[in-house]
């Protein structure tokens, strides 16, 4: 047998297709291959669009969020049924860096709102700090109930109930179906806790600003995440790169060594998330007003953006332009 064996040609396979994904927050070449994604203007950029879907459209040759955004038709639908979510559409919001309105969307501000944000270890199912922000009519005030230990999981949840408690007519409102599991949770977990009449009325009166936005409004952002739609409203965190899995990371390191600076990060952390989906409900509200048409106003941030003047009737439904 030879000695000098001969190297096999093996054939080149192409490198795996980029594709934006929710892994890609736990992985370090996370701001490398969204770099390269907005450089090509990937589809994977759209959260909102699945990879199914994804998939027929690269088969009808679209590949880019630019491209996608010219195929926006204004669908039909009876005025009893909720509009689908248009990935389309929030494409044409991007290029045109408008917030779109499909449909009519149906927010209020309630009479006392309760902006609450959560922040826990899933991997324990662990609740480690509740943030509350009442925005009364008069000065807003801030509370945050934290937990050096699951063991004080119990208190906090009794604090922040006896807070609300407190309040006349509290309506809770969040920022995704985090807090709405947390709720339900705690009411199960705890169930000595706070009165079932309160619990009921706290849970009906809920209002997720995500699922407001989900099928009628579209921010000219690639995600509906709270990050990226209330920084296009010119709210700003004081941390940099803030994120749910940085502030796991803040407290882990909290824990092992119980710097207070890092507790105090996640505080700050915490309430700038419910000042931020004040920011937002703020413009679902406007949005969601009678007097919510082509011309009239609503806040911004510290600006006014103004509906713009092409928006269209279709099928006894508009789709508004803001911006």
């Amino acid at each position: 047998m030879s000695s000098g064996l001969s190297t096999i040609d093996r054939p080149k396979l192409p490198p795996p297709l980029l594709a934006i994904n929710k892994h890609c927050a736990e992985c370090e070449f996370q701001a490398r291959c969204r770099q390269i994604a907005m450089q090509k203007d990937d589809l994977s950029l759209l959260t909102t669009l699945s990879a199914k879907e994804r998939k027929k459209q690269n088969e009808k040759g679209i590949f880019t969020v630019l491209q996608l955004s010219y195929t926006f038709r204004s669908p039909r639908r009876s005025a009893s049924t909720p509009p689908k979510h248009q990935p389309a559409l929030k494409a044409l919001a991007i290029r045109k860096n408008q917030i779109h309105i499909l449909g009519t969307p149906a927010f209020r501000l309630p009479r006392t709102p309760v902006y609450v944000d959560v922040e826990g270890d899933p991997d324990r199912d662990f609740y480690y700090l509740i943030g509350l922000r009442i925005v009364p009519e008069s000065q807003p005030l801030r509370y945050s109930y934290w937990a050096d230990t699951k063991d004080d999981e119990r208190e906090i949840w009794a604090n922040c109930l006896r807070t609300v408690g407190e309040l006349t007519s509290p309506s809770l409102i969040h920022y995704g179906a985090y807090e709405t599991q947390f709720l339900k949770r705690m009411r199960a977990r705890y169930p000595d806790v706070g009165s079932a009449s309160q619990l009921d009325d706290l849970t009906s009166s809920a209002q997720n600003l995500l699922s407001v936005i989900y099928p009628h409004v579209y921010f000219p952002t690639y995600t509906n995440g709270l990050k990226d739609v209330a920084a296009y409203l010119g709210f700003r965190w004081s941390s940099d790169s803030p994120s749910r899995l940085a502030a796991l990371g803040w407290r882990l390191q909290w824990e092992a060594s119980r710097d207070a600076n890092l507790k105090d990060r996640l505080i700050v952390y915490n309430a700038e998330d419910c000042e931020a989906a004040e920011r937002v409900a703020a413009v679902l509200a406007a949005a969601s007003s009678p007097e919510a048409a082509p011309g009239a106003s609503f806040p911004n941030g510290s600006a006014k953006r103004q509906f713009g003047g092409d928006s269209s009737k279709t099928h006894s439904r508009r789709v508004k332009e803001f911006g």
